[in-house]
């Protein structure tokens, strides 16, 4: 609601703005402004204090999931809704802040990993700039966790992540006890 209030409020200078820039200009002597070019003004002058206003969804990216010893890509690629990974994997995530018309507006963000109490040794590294974040760590185990970008307005976005085991890379052979034949 207080949003709401901030918005209508944008609006009414914007509007008052253009009508202001269009005054002393009249539609070929009738005493009237030229409406369209004042709401096409207000519009503008609206956009322009809007640009401002804080973010209202996030947006993530993952980068390509690479094997962590040596970067090659995996062939488990995130296509959307849950990001599952192998164990020996990792991949950068990122985030995007945008308005209510969905147009990119500038934020920064603190980065969270939660696995519910299961020790999965996971590490999510931000970047610098907080854009990003690296998940992965070579202590990695099989689990699943919730990583989460938050701005300074609160805002929370979040993805769900599934760590799985990596290919067999050893066989283990164990002898068993020796039983007469039947």
């Amino acid at each position: 609601m207080h949003e709401l209030d901030q918005v209508e409020r944008l609006r009414m200078v914007a509007l008052g703005e253009a009508i202001r820039l269009y005054a002393d200009r009249q539609v070929h002597g009738t005493g009237h402004t030229p409406a369209g070019q004042v709401v096409a003004a207000a519009k503008q002058f609206f956009d322009f204090l809007y640009s401002g206003a804080p973010a209202a969804t996030l947006v993530f990216s993952i980068g390509t999931i690479v094997d962590q010893e040596t970067g090659t890509p995996s062939p488990n690629q995130y296509n959307g809704g849950i990001l599952t990974m192998l164990d020996t994997e990792q991949t950068v995530i990122s985030v995007a802040a945008e308005d209510s018309k969905n147009q990119p507006t500038a934020d920064t963000f603190s980065w969270s990993l939660d696995d519910a109490g299961v020790a999965m040794n996971a590490t999510l590294i931000p970047s610098a700039d907080t854009q990003s974040a690296t998940l992965g760590g070579s202590g990695l185990l099989p689990g699943t966790a919730t990583v989460s970008a938050v701005d300074p307005n609160g805002l929370t976005g979040t993805i769900a992540v599934v760590v799985t085991a990596g290919t067999a890379t050893q066989l283990v052979l164990t002898q068993g006890t020796p039983t007469p034949q039947a």
